[in-house]
C-alpha cells in the first residue's frame, strides 16, 4: 500500500528521504523556500518523504519554515493520505508526535477513504502506533469513528494480525456498531470462526461465551480452536439477541407505564383547573347581568367610576378564565395527541393556572367595586369593607404565587 521511492521530485524531496537533514538541505529551503511545499509527480511534497522515512529532524525543520504541509495530502491513488496517516502507517511514532505538537488538531484529518489515523495503524498493524493513540485524550473520537464503508476501526481489528486489547476493551469501543454490509465487530468474529478464518485478534480474545479483550476476566487469554467454540459462539449469539428482545420489551412496558401516569397527572389537572375556571366564570357572567346597586340611583362621579371599575375588573376575570378553560383543553389534547406532557402539556397548564389566579384577584377587585357602587353614601363601611377584603386576600395571593414559581 505505502510502497515509497523518491522520483520526479525536487532535490528537497530527495534530501528529506534521507535519515538526516543536512546543512545542504537547510540552504535549499532558505534559498528557495517555496519548495517546502511542492508537490511531485503523485502529489507528495517533502514532508510526506520525511514522513515516509521517520525522519523527524527533516519533520522537524520543514514544520520550523511552513507547517501548513500537514494539511496537504497526496494526489496519487494510494488514499490521499496526510503526512500523519503515512507516519501512521509506517509507525513513526516520534514523527507523529512532532507532528502533533506543530498542528494539535491535524489528528482529525481523514483520507479519501474517510479513514483517521487509528484506521490506517489497525489496518498496517502498527502497534506501536495503536498504543500511542490509545492514551491520547482525543482517541474515543476516533475509536468508533466510521470510514466510508462503515467501518470503525474495530471492525479492522478483527481481520488485522495486532494483538492490541486495550482498544476492544476500552469503555468508549462500541463493539456493536453496524458498518454498510450490517456487519458489527462481533458478526466479524462470528463469521471469521465459520470459515476458519481467524486472525491474531480473534483467537486470543475470546473469553467464555463473550467477545473480550485481555484482562477482562482475570487476565485470562484462550487460544481457541474453531470446532470446538462454534457451539459455544452461535449460544452466545442467540443469547445477545434474546437479551437485545428482553431490553426492548422492558423499555417499551416502562414507556407505557410512564406514558399512563403522566396521562392520569394531565387528567388531574385538567379536572381540577377547569373546574375552578368554570366558577369563576359563571360567577362573573352572573354578576355581570346582576347590576350592584340596580339600574337606577343616584348617579354621582364616584358611583359611575365604581361602576365602571366593575364592569372592567368583572370583564378580565372572566376573559382570564374562559382562557384558562380553553388551555386546560388543549393542554389535554396535547397529552393525548402523545407529546410530551412534561414540556409542553405542564408548561400550558402553568399558564391555565396563573390567568385562574388573575382572574381570582381581579374578581375580588370587582367585589370591592360593587361593593363601593352600592354603598356609596356610608364612607367609612366601604373603606372597612375593603380593608377587610384586600389585606388577607392580597397576603395569600402573593403566597401561592410564591408557591408556584
Amino acid at each position: 500500500m505505502y510502497t515509497w521511492c523518491p522520483g520526479d521530485g525536487t532535490a528537497l524531496h530527495a534530501a528529506t528521504f534521507k535519515e538526516s537533514i543536512g546543512q545542504s538541505t537547510k540552504k535549499l529551503l532558505i534559498w528557495k523556500n517555496d519548495l517546502i511545499n511542492l508537490p511531485d509527480a503523485y502529489g507528495r511534497i517533502p514532508l510526506h518523504y520525511a514522513a515516509c522515512n521517520g525522519n523527524k529532524e527533516a519533520v522537524k525543520e520543514l514544520l520550523a519554515f511552513d507547517n501548513s504541509g500537514v494539511y496537504i495530502s497526496t494526489t496519487h491513488n494510494d488514499g490521499r493520505d496526510t503526512a500523519l496517516h503515512i507516519a501512521a502507517a509506517h509507525g513513526h511514532v516520534p514523527v507523529i508526535e512532532e507532528l502533533l505538537s506543530r498542528n494539535p488538531d491535524c489528528w482529525e484529518m481523514v483520507n479519501s477513504k474517510g479513514q483517521n489515523i487509528l484506521h490506517i495503524a489497525v489496518d498496517m498493524n502498527m502497534e506501536s502506533v495503536i498504543k500511542f493513540i490509545v492514551n491520547q485524550p482525543w482517541f474515543r473520537h476516533l475509536i468508533n469513528q466510521k470510514d466510508n464503508e462503515g467501518n470503525t476501526p474495530l471492525h479492522l481489528l478483527i481481520a488485522s494480525d495486532c494483538n492490541v486489547g486495550e482498544l476492544w476493551k476500552h469503555g468508549k469501543a462500541d463493539q456493536h456498531a453496524f458498518n454498510d454490509k450490517s456487519m458489527t465487530p462481533v458478526d466479524l468474529v462470528w463469521s471469521n470462526f465459520k470459515e476458519e478464518k481467524m486472525s491474531t485478534f480473534a483467537t486470543t480474545y475470546i473469553v467464555d461465551d463473550t467477545f473480550l479483550a485481555s484482562g477482562i476476566s482475570g487476565g485470562r487469554t484462550v487460544d481457541c480452536n474453531a470446532h470446538d467454540n462454534l457451539a459455544k459462539l452461535e449460544r452466545a449469539r442467540k443469547k445477545r439477541l434474546l437479551t437485545k428482545v428482553a431490553e426492548t420489551d422492558k423499555q417499551k412496558k416502562a414507556k407505557d407505564k410512564d406514558t399512563n401516569e403522566r396521562f392520569q397527572r394531565s387528567m388531574s389537572l385538567f379536572q381540577t383547573l377547569v373546574i375552578v375556571a368554570a366558577l369563576i366564570t359563571t360567577i362573573t357572567f352572573t354578576a355581570a347581568f346582576t347590576i350592584p346597586g340596580g339600574y337606577y340611583g343616584d348617579q354621582g362621579g364616584d358611583k359611575e367610576a365604581a361602576f365602571t371599575a366593575f364592569f372592567i375588573t368583572n370583564t378580565i376575570a372572566m376573559v382570564c378564565s374562559v382562557t384558562s378553560i380553553l388551555l386546560c383543553f388543549y393542554a389535554m389534547l396535547h397529552v393525548i395527541a402523545g407529546n410530551d406532557a412534561d414540556s409542553g402539556g405542564v408548561h400550558l397548564y402553568s399558564i391555565a393556572l396563573v390567568l385562574i389566579l388573575v382572574s381570582i384577584f381581579v374578581l375580588m377587585l370587582a367585589f370591592i367595586s360593587a361593593t363601593f357602587a352600592v354603598l356609596a353614601r356610608s364612607k367609612e363601611l366601604v373603606v372597612a369593607t375593603c380593608i377587610i377584603t384586600v389585606i388577607p386576600f392580597t397576603a395569600l395571593f402573593f403566597k401561592i404565587i410564591k408557591m408556584c414559581f
